[in-house]
């Protein structure tokens, strides 16, 4: 196993990198076999105002080569280099540098500070001479609103200069087109861009910039730097071979799923295909069509128990007489055809087979109705608690026949595997045979799960674990789940899940190719670079993806976007289906971030549209369509984040707001944000004069009023129309106006 000296700085930076959030910078490593290189001082360059920054050092990079060295002549020497990047620093009255070590590279944080009210400075300065972040330690007031000078694509133009400026050598990759901005109220831009080389984005490769509202670059975070090797050459398969490999080397996989069809009360079980289950860790590269497995260096639990922790009710207090309804008598009568809950307890705390704390009592108790997901047919469970000590464990049993249907409790605490007394093949074993007895009546339609990728190193129970197949197929939301206590060979916890409901029959699927084509025509095709570096410990041809170990190392180009939705296709309809199902994941940022809307230019409203698509009230499209009619929940939207306010509908779900408002509609809304509703609904204590409306009803004077005296009415000139429907550029305009006051009020 190599050893590894790579120091994560975006947790060594945090406490200076407050704008930015991004992953560790990759560092080029010199050559093993040179000597270290002596230092030399080097005259500072002119002073010039702190965090205006000089062009960069015109002398070749000093690399730190062989072991590294430790005296303090380190230090001086990134000082000196930060000088001539930030100019003369000598007058602030504080500095201090830390030491970090990334390969064999040093790094050293810079604090400069004051104690008056010049802002303080950090700098994260290679030996190398590359600036790896900086700083100025601004005050914004972030609860404040701060109305920005420039506009967005501005801010992101002088970002790209910095970038230019900073990395000469690598500045071409970076454009407005791969970038992303956002900007905070308290007053700055955060432009992050994205690598690109070859119209293909680099995985990881990032460089996030700071600006604030009036043009200047205060922060510059860098995750570029890595010395990375990219083919030289280019000539890349197409899209029909990238989807060829993707048939031979991952096959679309058949199998149920279990789904509530739009409009219905009740599920049903589909047939559908889903990526091959290698799908999460295979890639297939550009080069030459090969199917690579790739892993990011962690692992997880696969079949960690879900404890059911539902809430228990106490059972009701006896002795509370009559006075019951008809409908209140029918339940009580209906409870005396169960057990109680005290015999229920008992098929808990009476089994000798499972693991029960000593002294474990019923604490509380919940009769509740459980409906079948697929038809009208229920069961009643009983919910039970048991408390001993500080110790719970809960369960959960059939109301009329009595059986134990699930278990969680077993107090054993992780520890290593081998200072328990029962191994984990004892465990297993017990399992097993638990398993095959206590579900004997279902137990053939399950196999086993595959345990090769558990770590049993340190363990609190064994897990021996069933899914459920049907049809030859997998049907994974049904299950048996049984932990074993290696402590005493007891039981646990227990839990499964049978579904009794009809299952489509295979043979009307479509082939696994033709499913393939229509997963592919949903989910695309991106091509990207991709950090790669086999270590010691990967298996052959298996990369590990990583932008903190890939200095020097080649870059592969792969096809990953075609693994990065996870689609479900029906195998009879041939159709893409939006099937929440266990798994969720996140589609890769669009990159290409708009900085101007292709339909405002010219129109009334277009600076008000423009400056809040600039302070990201609204955000950058390719249009705005100013002249539609604004929808309840996108003006909802624009009033919470142009300011603090919120207004809560008059419906109480989101699904039912309106999609048009009148003018007098929208105005309340933006009144109740404000916290005036109260005072504008006493329109009896307001003047206004009656030539300025039309169409306003009496009860709702008082909100025009108020909204007229803060100036959010001022786009109407001398006559307000109430019932005319709001468009979205008159939206947006009167939202500007709020955003004026709010800047005014502070």
């Amino acid at each position: 196993m190599k050893s590894r000296k790579i120091i994560a700085l975006a947790a060594i930076m945090a406490a200076i990198l407050m704008a930015f959030t991004a992953a560790m910078p990759s560092i080029a490593e010199a050559p093993a076999e040179e000597e270290p290189v002596a230092y030399e001082s080097i005259a500072a360059e002119p002073a010039v105002a702190p965090g205006v920054m000089p062009p960069p050092p015109t002398e070749d990079y000093i690399l730190i080569s062989g072991e590294v060295d430790d005296s303090d002549a380190g230090a001086a020497k990134a000082i000196l280099l930060a000088k001539k990047y930030f100019g003369e620093t000598d007058d602030y009255k504080t500095v201090d540098t830390w030491e970090n070590i990334n390969g064999n590279l040093k790094i050293y944080e810079i604090n400069w500070r004051d104690s008056d009210d010049r802002p303080g400075m950090n700098a994260a300065i290679g030996i190398d001479g590359v600036v790896y972040s900086w700083q100025l330690l601004l005050d914004f007031p972030y609860e404040s609103t701060v109305i920005p000078d420039i506009t967005m694509k501005e801010a992101a133009e002088k970002a790209l200069a910095e970038i230019d400026r900073l990395y000469p050598e690598i500045s071409s990759q970076f454009s407005l087109e791969n970038s992303s901005a956002s900007y905070s109220r308290g007053g700055y831009f955060t432009v992050k861009f994205n690598r690109v080389l070859d119209g293909m984005n680099v995985d990881s490769e990032s460089i996030s910039v700071s600006v604030d509202s009036k043009g200047k670059v205060f922060g510059v975070y860098n995750n570029a730097t890595a010395a990375l090797t990219f083919p030289d050459s280019r000539d890349f398969i197409s899209d029909k071979e990238v989807s060829d490999s993707f048939k031979k080397n991952l096959p679309m996989e058949l199998g149920y799923l279990i789904y509530t069809p739009k409009g219905s009360e009740y599920s049903k079980i589909g047939l559908f295909y889903t990526p091959n289950k290698d799908y999460r860790n295979t890639l297939i590269d550009l080069s030459d069509g090969s199917a690579a497995k790739y892993r990011y260096g962690y692992s997880y639990n696969k079949y960690s128990m879900f404890a059911d922790e539902a809430g228990a009710a106490p059972e009701a207090a006896a002795g509370m007489g009559g006075g019951l309804t008809e409908a209140e008598q029918e339940s009580v009568e209906l409870l005396d055809t169960f057990i109680k809950a005290n015999e229920a307890a008992k098929t808990v705390l009476e089994n000798e087979k499972l693991y029960v704390i000593e002294g474990m009592k019923l604490i509380s108790s919940y009769l509740r109705k459980q409906k079948s997901a697929f038809d009208d047919s229920f069961i009643y469970i009983w919910n039970l608690s048991f408390k001993s000590g500080d110790n719970y464990a809960y369960a959960t049993v059939d109301a009329e026949s009595g059986k134990l249907l699930d278990y969680s409790g077993g107090g054993t605490i992780y520890s290593p595997a081998e200072e328990f007394k029962y191994s984990k093949d004892e465990c297993f074993k017990i399992g097993r045979e638990f398993a095959e007895d206590y579900f004997k009546d279902i137990i053939s339609e399950y196999k086993e799960n595959d345990y090769e990728n558990y770590d049993y190193t340190y363990v609190s129970s064994y897990n021996v674990g069933y899914t459920r197949y049907v049809n030859g197929l997998k049907f994974a939301y049904d299950y048996i789940d049984v932990a074993v206590s290696p402590e005493n060979g007891k039981i646990s916890g227990f839990s499964s899940n049978y579904s009794k409901a009809d299952f489509p029959d295979p043979k009307k699927a479509v082939s696994p190719d033709t499913a393939a084509d229509t997963y592919l025509k949903k989910a695309g095709i991106t091509r990207k670079w991709v950090l790669v570096n086999i270590d010691d410990e990967s298996p052959d041809g298996e990369y590990l993806l990583s932008s903190s170990n890939t200095n020097g190392k080649e870059v592969k180009a792969m096809a990953v976007s075609v693994f990065s939705r996870y689609i479900y296709i029906d195998a009879i309809k041939n159709k893409p289906a939006d099937i929440y199902y266990y798994y969720y994941y996140y589609e890769d940022e669009p990159t290409v971030q708009y900085y101007e809307f292709s339909d405002v230019e010219g129109t009334k409203y277009e600076k008000q549209i423009n400056r809040l698509a600039n302070m990201e009230v609204i955000r950058f499209a390719k249009k705005f369509n100013p002249d539609t009619a604004i929808k309840e929940a996108d003006l909802k939207d624009m009033i919470g984040i142009a300011g603090r306010g919120y207004y809560y509908p008059e419906s109480e779900t989101d699904n039912t707001l309106r999609d048009k408002l009148s003018r007098t509609e929208a105005v309340k809304c933006i009144i109740k944000a404000l916290g005036w509703a109260e005072v504008a609904s006493h329109s009896e204590i307001f003047i206004l004069d009656k030539s300025y409306l039309s169409n306003v009803d009496d009860a709702d004077i008082g909100f025009i009023a108020i909204a007229k005296a803060f100036g959010l009415l001022d786009i109407y000139g001398g006559s307000f129309d109430g019932a005319r429907t709001i468009t979205r550029g008159e939206a947006a305009a009167i939202i500007s106006s709020y955003i004026d006051y709010l800047a005014n009020k502070n």
